[in-house]
C-alpha cells in the first residue's frame, strides 16, 4: 500500500503528464501533415479525373444541371461518390461546380488565346475553408501540365474567394517549362510531377 501511494504522488503524475505532452508535441505535427497530404492527394486525383472526363465526354461546361450527368461519366466511381453537384455560384465563370468534403471543384473554359480558337478546358480545385486543413489550390489545364500553388497571395477559399478561369495560366507563355511560373493571378504555381492515371 505504501509503495503504491508513493509511486502515484503529485510529482510523479506531473512527470507523467509532462512526458505525454512532450510525446504529443512530436507526434501531432506528423499526424496533421499526414492528414493534409491525404486530403491534397485526393483533391489532385479528383481534379485529374474531372479533366479526363471533360476531355472524353461531350458535356458542355455551361450546360445547366450538367453536374449530375458529368458525375455519371467519371470512370472511377470512388471519385464521383466524393462529389456533389453545386449550382454555379452567382457572378462566377460558367462551368460545372462540385463540392467535396474539403475542396470545391470547377470545370470551366478559359478565354481562347486567339480569336476563333476553341476556349481551353481547365479544372480548378480550391479549399472549402480558409481555416484549413489545407491551403493548396490545383490547376489542371487541357493540353498542358497540371500545377498547384500554396495559395499565399490570393487566399482562395470557400465561395467568396473563388479562382476564376484562366488565372492559373502563366503570365508569360513558356514559363511553365521551367518547373514553376508566376500565374496571371500573381500566385507562384509549381508544375506537378507526372503521375499515373490512378
Amino acid at each position: 500500500m505504501g509503495f503504491l501511494h508513493r509511486s502515484w504522488n503529485t510529482g510523479n503524475l506531473l512527470v507523467l503528464l509532462g512526458t505525454l505532452a512532450l510525446v504529443l508535441t512530436f507526434v501531432w505535427p506528423y499526424l496533421a501533415a499526414e492528414r493534409v497530404a491525404r486530403i491534397e492527394s485526393w483533391a489532385e486525383r479528383i481534379s485529374r479525373a474531372l479533366l479526363q472526363t471533360a476531355e472524353r465526354t461531350a458535356v458542355a461546361v455551361d450546360e445547366p444541371d450538367a453536374g449530375t450527368t458529368f458525375l455519371t461519366a467519371i470512370e472511377n466511381a470512388g471519385y464521383a461518390d466524393r462529389l456533389s453537384p453545386l449550382a454555379p455560384p452567382e457572378g462566377l465563370d460558367p462551368g460545372i461546380y462540385f463540392e467535396g468534403k474539403h475542396y470545391y471543384y470547377a470545370v470551366t473554359r478559359a478565354a481562347a488565346d486567339e480569336p476563333g480558337a476553341e476556349a481551353p478546358l481547365e479544372v480548378l480545385s480550391w479549399p472549402r475553408s480558409p481555416l484549413g486543413p489545407t491551403r493548396t489550390v490545383f490547376f489542371f489545364p487541357a493540353r498542358n501540365k497540371p500545377s498547384y500553388t500554396h495559395n499565399l497571395r490570393q487566399h482562395y477559399a470557400g465561395l467568396s474567394r473563388v479562382p476564376h478561369a484562366g488565372v492559373a495560366r502563366p503570365q508569360v507563355e513558356g514559363d511553365a517549362h521551367n518547373g514553376s511560373y508566376r500565374g496571371r493571378d500573381g500566385e507562384h504555381w509549381i508544375v506537378l510531377p507526372p503521375r499515373g492515371n490512378g
